[in-house]
């Protein structure tokens, strides 16, 4: 048998085996069999899966592997036979005071890269018939790939429904929340927590794959609702200031992957835990709150709808009753603005900014101490209220949140 028989007999073992059902492992020790050397096959956001070291001179793999995903390249012609000319990117990678060679093969499906195909060489050029089965490899991950990615976006389609219907509390019983989520090894073991993300819609797909596959020894349940993606964690054996840090790492962490990908722009909400699955609306309704409250009072990336303290309950309640309060605590103070052509609510606000030290206000403002004070006095005699006077104080701090709320819609 000639050299290009024993390549296509490489090939035909390849398509055979899909054909038997194997699945990417498998192919991935045929593959590293015939290159003689360590394998390594990923996603489309470069997360193993799998790897096969048949002499132990490759890396250490963890969950993800560092091939650079924003390649300039145009997907290769699958009918081409010149092997010479194959797309092939090289790269290394420092483990341990040793530097590893790798050359990787982007795997292309309708243009779009569902993983990549990544071998370990020892010199940079790989010699033809090495080229060529690889070239060969990649068609069979082609298709591994292109079943496995719509296997799961078939599967995310029925998981973001179920999810729906949770969270807008449209289900039978809570046995048969328990009966469907075990189908995907979700067990909703409480108490629960809610966050709800948001970012570029067109990104949520990518965001999904990066998200962390385990929280609390538990599987995370990621869903994307509304242009929004839904995380759900179990909190289950963990005490309060433990959950709360563990809450934070795990979304930190996944922050952290989605600005390695490039996602910024990125929002949290989170909710407050719950006891049990039939609450989990609750802590979703919250999460919806903690994120626009995030947004307009510039609380940063995350934010807890816990941490809202008074405000979580005032800024909840109906919109007309949210404006009464505003026009009976500071309405007389925006027409006096308005007709003196003054900035008092702005005043105010650096004020309560100041920690309502006269000295430190003044200086933001850059003004004297004096005119600061004779400000004030106005807003005092303009609102009739008393700045020295908590409760006074409290009004007047509520109203300026839902001034804000009223300005960034």
């Amino acid at each position: 048998m000639n050299p290009k028989d024993e390549r296509n007999k490489f090939f035909y073992g390849l398509i055979s085996s899909l054909a038997q059902g194997k699945d990417i492992p498998y192919l991935t020790l045929l593959l590293a069999q015939e290159m003689g050397g360590p394998v390594l096959v990923t996603n489309g956001v470069n997360r193993v899966l799998a790897f096969h070291d048949p002499i132990g001179t490759g890396p250490k793999v963890g969950e993800f592997f560092p091939v650079p995903v924003n390649l300039n390249t145009s997907p290769p012609k699958q009918n081409s036979r010149d092997f010479a000319e194959i797309d092939l990117h090289y790269g290394q990678f420092e483990e341990e005071e040793r530097l590893l060679k790798y050359c990787f093969l982007p795997i292309y499906v309708n243009s779009r890269v569902l993983g990549y195909l990544i071998v370990f060489v020892e010199a940079w050029d790989l010699e033809g018939s090495k080229k060529e089965s690889l070239w060969s490899a990649s068609l069979a991950f082609s298709l591994a790939l292109k079943s496995i990615w719509e296997k799961s976006n078939e599967h995310e389609l029925y998981q973001d429904e179920f999810i729906r219907d949770v969270l807008y509390n449209d289900y039978e019983s809570k046995t048969s929340i328990y009966e469907k989520a075990h189908l995907w090894g979700w067990k909703f073991q409480g108490p629960l927590a809610v966050a709800v993300v948001e970012m570029d819609p067109s990104k949520l797909k990518i965001a999904r794959e990066l998200g962390p596959r385990l929280f609390n020894r538990q599987i995370p349940i990621y869903a994307l609702i509304n242009d929004q993606m839904i995380i759900i964690l179990s909190l289950e054996h963990l005490k309060k200031p433990t959950a709360r840090d563990n809450l934070d790492k795990f979304l930190y962490e996944f922050l952290r992957r989605l600005e390695g990908s490039g996602i910024k722009a990125v929002k949290l909400g989170v909710g407050s835990t719950v006891e049990t699955v039939t609450d989990l609306y609750k802590s979703y309704q919250e999460a919806k709150v903690a994120l626009e409250l995030g947004r307009i009072f510039k609380k940063g990336t995350i934010c807890h709808f816990e941490d809202m303290r008074v405000l979580k309950f005032v800024l909840t309640q109906p919109a007309r009753e949210l404006k009464d309060f505003f026009q009976s605590n500071l309405g007389a103070l925006l027409l006096y603005d308005k007709e003196k052509e003054t900035d008092l609510i702005s005043t105010l606000q650096t004020y309560f900014d100041c920690h309502c030290q006269v000295s430190k206000c003044a200086n933001t403002l850059y003004i004297h101490e004096n005119t600061l004070r004779n400000r004030l006095k106005i807003v005092q005699q303009v609102c009739g209220c008393d700045l020295r006077r908590i409760d006074h104080l409290l009004n007047l701090y509520i109203g300026l949140h839902i001034y804000k709320m009223d300005a960034e819609e």
